[in-house]
């Protein structure tokens, strides 16, 4: 017997608080913040923070080195930092960039 397909798209865990207390907990004390949500939400889950895009961590080191490896045109994170950290990292950080300028 045959193991099913993984489904291509799954939905990410998203903390059930207040953008403005995800916030407060990432200016306060970040560290604890990050692991009570790994704790509640596992090594894949989603943050809200106010004025910014929802933002997706990673917490499993398996999963970071396999981003990293990943190619790089599946993923556009340069053109959502850009909109919000490009004032203070500039244009050309490597955060801003995608696809082969990022390489």
């Amino acid at each position: 017997m045959s193991t099913p397909a993984a489904p291509l798209h799954c939905p990410i865990p998203q903390a059930q608080t207040s953008p403005l207390w995800q916030t407060l907990q990432m200016i306060l004390n970040p560290l604890a913040a990050l692991k009570g949500y790994q704790q509640e939400l596992g090594d894949v889950f989603s943050l809200s923070y106010m004025g910014v895009p929802s933002l997706v961590v990673l917490s499993d080191p398996t999963l970071v080195k396999a981003l990293f490896a990943a190619d790089p045109k599946l993923f556009k994170s340069g053109e959502t930092n850009r909109q919000f950290m490009a004032v203070l990292l500039g244009d050309h950080s490597m955060l801003m960039l995608d696809g082969t300028e990022h390489q």
